[in-house]
């Protein structure tokens, strides 16, 4: 009699164990919105002022938004989803 319907029953039951484990004591926070900034900024090889041009805002604003200073306005958060390919969750932090 051949047990391998078994074994399958309890690898899967092994693989929830230790998704569940996982979630509880490593879970895994989304990124902040700085921290994807910074992530793009590495793939496309630009600079803060390059990112800034590419956004249509000055330098001393995207300062501001790299230091958590400000928020970045409505119409600055979708240029970040389109231009800079966010998602639209990170950018608005939810």
């Amino acid at each position: 009699m051949c047990k391998c319907g078994s074994r399958n029953i309890e690898l899967a039951l092994l693989g929830d164990l230790y998704f569940e484990y996982e979630q509880i004591h490593y879970p895994i926070e989304n990124p902040s919105l700085i921290a994807v900034i910074k992530l793009r900024m590495y793939e496309m090889g630009l600079t803060q002022k390059g990112i800034a041009e590419l956004l249509g805002i000055s330098a001393p604003r995207m300062s501001e938004i790299m230091h958590g200073e400000i928020e970045p306005s409505l119409a600055l958060a979708r240029k970040m989803c389109l231009k800079l390919n966010i998602s639209p969750a990170t950018v608005l932090g939810i």
